[in-house]
């Protein structure tokens, strides 16, 4: 159990492992049930829960938006069923992605450590692969002329070429083997910052 102090919460936490939240085929048989977890973890009636996840929402969305929780219902559901007051399960993702958050204050080096992956993957592999595409190329082709050597980037590998980067996609753009064509629409947002 750890305990952090912010300007606006006390975050008390502590780490355990839900099979629930795992991938099929996983063996769930031995891991303990949700709610166990969570009410040995101190999540219990009256308690104030906060999920921080990955958005918070504003009065401009919703008449009540700290309720608003962008997480899996069986999350939410186990935690507002434990509490015994849905109202007392928030969404606390501000606390990390406000511009007062967590997250919205870096330290000089943490800085300097975003502008060198963003310079790395955009000056180096992004530069290196756009000068030396050639048509006919797979899109795996065009991330090995990227020469990333396995160094933290600023944001997760994607390149897509033709269709794939005009239209965009449901999903993050994974490389194919899809030839490259002259003319073709290319996207890979490698290393922006």
């Amino acid at each position: 159990m750890a305990t952090c102090q912010s300007a606006r919460w006390p975050v008390i936490w502590s780490r355990c492992c839900s099979k629930a939240s795992g991938l099929l085929g996983q063996d769930r048989s031995r891991s303990r049930k949700l709610a166990k977890l969570l009410s040995d973890g101190g999540v219990k009636p009256g308690a104030q829960v906060g999920v921080a996840g990955w958005k918070y929402f504003s009065a401009q969305e919703s008449d009540t938006p700290d309720t608003w929780l962008e997480t899996p219902a069986y999350l939410a559901d186990t935690l507002r069923t434990l509490t015994g007051d849905p109202a007392s399960v928030r969404n606390a993702t501000a606390i990390l992605m406000s511009n007062t958050g967590l997250r919205a204050i870096n330290e000089v080096e943490q800085l300097a450590r975003f502008e060198y992956a963003a310079t790395f993957g955009l000056a180096g592999g992004a530069q290196r692969s756009l000068f030396n595409i050639q048509s006919g190329m797979t899109e795996y082709a065009v991330v090995e002329l990227m020469k990333l050597n396995g160094l933290p980037l600023s944001c997760h590998l994607m390149l897509s070429a033709g269709d794939r980067a005009r239209h965009g996609a449901a999903k993050p753009f994974q490389p194919a083997y899809r030839a490259w064509r002259s003319g073709d629409d290319g996207g890979w947002p490698l290393g922006r910052g």
